[in-house]
């Protein structure tokens, strides 16, 4: 995966890299997403959801995961199942929040 900061994230520098996918950083305990600003993390969402260990998470991109935990200590980063390796989504039944991603300026 191409590296990219969390700034370069949040100021719309989209390099196609799939990351916002491959790691989206989740706060459970307040049930937001942190990207795309603060987002709700709904049922249908959360269903499209697999846990990536903190060092896995590392791994792919340190920059980034470094830069989101500054934000907020409780993240928790997850992958979309149905992403593929090279950032393309494989589900044809996307929800809501994935057909609008992003919504805001502040996502890639």
């Amino acid at each position: 995966m191409d590296k990219m900061s969390y700034n370069e994230f949040m100021l719309g520098k989209c390099i196609k890299c799939g990351v916002c996918c491959k790691l989206i950083p989740v706060d459970w305990e307040n049930r937001v997403i942190i990207r795309d600003g603060i987002q709700p993390l709904d049922e249908k969402f959360e269903e499209l959801l697999m846990p990536v260990n903190l060092n896995s998470a590392l791994q792919m991109n340190e920059k980034y995961v470094n830069e989101v935990l500054k934000i907020n200590s409780n993240a928790q980063f997850f992958c979309c199942k149905f992403i593929s390796d090279n950032g393309e989504c494989t589900n044809d039944n996307k929800p809501q929040c994935c057909k609008t991603f992003p919504t805001s300026p502040f996502a890639c």
